[in-house]
């Protein structure tokens, strides 16, 4: 409820006609001058405007804050939430070339081909709200295949009202605006393409080389942005070539054949050369595991985690953010996709490390699938010649007790320090249990890591598959980019493609917030019926709209502190914690109600509100409302819910409006002087306010 100026004590029936009048024109200026503009609601989507996509793409509305929206238009605004999206409240609505509903999403195709021009053929389609990340974002899946190289126009709160919205920021009550973007999809068959560069890495000093994949439909768009997927290749003379060669790796055709398919939106794959330093292993190159040396000779960590990024990132129109910057590798590259990706999470959100030449206290339990029994090892042992000298070179010196580098570079040392919501699943691992060259106890180990610390994760341990491409490119095909392609377009993962995993944590619990503190953190299966009151260990996050890592609640009241959560949809925060220990302090919110009864004096009373010890009244001229002005301070620091006014009675054919707000004496400080008909906080109040 917002409190509402109330005329009074009208000199003659002349002035209440006027009255009316002036109220009337009030309701008609306050929407526009308190309307702020949001077209800063939505602040991604996928596509964008002016990409080339897949023709079956999906469609994510990413928001920047939390928004709550009236579908029906009753007054009552919802916020965008996990309660609610879990409920299907209609006030959360939005349907795809819908009438029902006031939060309506367009998306048809463009018919005449210029995205100037408005009109097109309606595309049938399903609109639905997820919590993947807070603020929310809003998934669209057409219903049918979108037709080749044709234009497509999606429009979100079509019919935006700014003066009585049905959608708007809950931090500022704010209005949607209409967003509109334009993508075009590929034309059959576009086919993408290798080019070789080189650069030289400041943390190597000397030329390295790398080849790059750039996906079909690359540089037709001026602003089109892809994200990276890295690929590392293996020992045995393995090179940045061997990802895509005859009898070898076949990146480019399998990339272009899933962007032909739809089954993967288009990305770049970018295959590095990890051989350089002098040659102590026969007629084989020196190998350094994509890892730094121990003594610091080679730097081959920092080349593939930062240098080689950057320098890609320089070149080409990539997305630079973690979750659309994957690694993963073979062999040799397997170690070194588990040392750059887990051993550097802010640059990498998905990793994929296969047949990984690894270094553990390796479970003898093929071909089954280990009991993670495995214990650690306390002295660096001597890896023999050769091959071994590389491992030696990256881990450290035999016989060594020091093991603080080696934990920095080695894959089962760093799935032991991760957690969950370091990748929230986005790992797989694969190893055929025929491999010879690299034991698939190896694999086991690493794989028992991540379970110990609860990091969900596919290890995949395919039957009769050995150390070879057929193994390698059939992963990269049905594991890596499907994965991958999930993550960084906010995709579907293929159906099915989970169901032969053999560890037991695959699917990450819901954390909606992304603060590290389940749902659903007691495993009960009911979200919220074990709310956290201090430690985040074993129950369910007390706030899981806002992040709260420590789940401090310190008054018991079951609400994080500071949680702004909106159970009842008043768009008022349930549990304004600025007071921890005392539930009862925070601030007040607004009065609700105002009555006003008899004249000369004219009585006020409004509800007592919880939260306020005092209260405050102004009174002001209708004559003289205008937005920002409502008059003085009448009274301040009232210790009950009702005043009388002493007067004077207001001139002939004027009335008087008056607003109340409550004060908490503690550090709740003062509450709203209630909405303005655009749904925002009045401010700004003229110096006669109260203070």
């Amino acid at each position: 409820m917002r409190p509402r100026s109330r005329p009074h004590r009208v000199g003659s029936r002349l002035s209440v006609l006027l009255l009316l009048l002036l109220l009337l024109l009030l309701l008609l200026l306050l929407p526009l001058a308190g309307a702020a503009e949001a077209a800063d609601l939505v602040s991604e989507t996928v596509p964008a405007a002016d990409d080339r996509v897949t023709f079956k793409v999906p469609i994510t509305v990413h928001f920047a804050s939390p928004i709550e929206l009236d579908s029906n238009r009753d007054g009552v605004f919802t916020p965008v939430s996990s309660a609610t999206i879990e409920a299907g409240d209609p006030d959360i609505a939005i349907e795809v070339n819908g009438s029902s509903s006031l939060n309506n999403l367009r998306l048809e195709r463009d018919l005449d081909g210029d995205p100037s021009t408005p009109g097109g053929s309606p595309v049938a389609g399903q609109a639905q709200w997820e919590l993947r990340d807070y603020p929310p974002l809003l998934r669209v899946r057409p219903s049918a295949p979108l037709d080749r190289d044709a234009l497509y126009r999606v429009v979100v709160f079509e019919g935006a009202d700014p003066a009585s919205p049905a959608a708007r920021r809950i931090a500022d009550g704010a209005p949607a605006e209409p967003h509109e973007l334009t993508f075009r999809t590929l034309p059959a068959g576009a086919q993408g393409s290798v080019q070789h560069l080189t650069f030289v890495p400041p943390s190597l000093g000397f030329v390295e080389d790398y080849n790059v994949y750039l996906p079909a439909g690359y540089g037709l768009s001026a602003i089109q942005r892809y994200p990276v997927l890295y690929l590392l290749h293996g020992g045995n003379n393995g090179d940045w070539t061997s990802w895509n060669s005859a009898g070898g790796g076949q990146v480019e055709a399998i990339v272009n054949r899933l962007v032909d398919e739809g089954a993967i939106e288009p990305l770049i794959v970018v295959m590095p050369d990890g051989n350089g330093g002098p040659n102590k292993c026969l007629f084989f190159r020196w190998h350094h595991l994509f890892s730094n040396d121990y003594d610091g000779a080679y730097l081959y960590g920092d080349y593939a985690a930062y240098d080689l990024p950057d320098d890609v990132d320089a070149r080409f129109r990539t997305f630079s953010d973690r979750r659309r910057r994957g690694v993963a590798g073979l062999s040799m590259g397997g170690f070194g996709a588990a040392s750059v990706g887990w051993g550097h999470v802010p640059r990498f959100g998905f990793v994929g490390p296969l047949s990984a030449w690894e270094w553990s206290a390796a479970m003898e339990t093929p071909p089954d699938y280990p009991a993670c029994e495995s214990t650690h090892w306390n002295v660096i042992e001597d890896f023999g010649p050769c091959f071994g000298a590389m491992l030696q070179a990256c881990i450290g010196p035999a016989g060594s007790t020091d093991l603080a580098h080696m934990r920095t570079v080695n894959g089962y040392d760093l799935a032991l320090a991760l957690r969950d919501q370091d990748f929230r699943g986005s790992i797989f691992i694969g190893h055929g249990e025929a491999d010879l060259t690299a034991t698939v106890s190896w694999s086991d180990d690493v794989s028992c890591a991540l379970e110990s610390r609860g990091a969900a994760h596919c290890y995949k341990r395919p039957p009769g598959a050995g150390h070879t491409w057929d193994f390698w490119n059939q992963a990269l095909e049905e594991e890596l980019l499907p994965r991958f392609n999930a993550l960084a377009y906010w995709a579907d993962l293929p159906a099915g493609i989970n169901t032969d995993c053999v560890n037991p944590t695959v699917d990450s619990p819901l954390d909606a917030d992304l603060d590290g503190v389940y749902d659903d953190g007691d495993g009960s299966g009911t979200i919220g019926d074990a709310p956290c009151t201090g430690s985040p260990s074993g129950c369910d996050d007390n706030c899981r709209d806002h992040p709260n890592p420590g789940q401090e609640d310190a008054d018991g009241d079951l609400e994080g502190d500071g949680c702004d959560l909106d159970d009842d949809g008043d768009g008022l925060e349930d549990a304004a914690d600025c007071a921890p220990l005392d539930a009862g302090e925070g601030r007040p919110a607004d009065t609700g109600s105002l009555r006003l009864s008899g004249r000369s004096p004219t009585r006020l009373d409004w509800d007592d509100l919880p939260r306020a010890d005092t209260y405050d009244v102004t009174r002001g001229l209708l004559s003289e409302l205008a937005p920002g002005a409502y008059g003085n301070c009448l009274f301040d620091a009232l210790g009950v819910s009702h005043a009388d006014d002493p007067g004077p009675d207001p001139p002939e054919g004027d009335g008087y409006q008056y607003l109340v707000r409550g004060v908490d004496a503690g550090c709740g400080g003062p509450g709203p002087w209630g909405h303005d008909s655009s749904g925002a906080e009045r401010e700004n109040l003229s110096p006669g306010a109260c203070p």
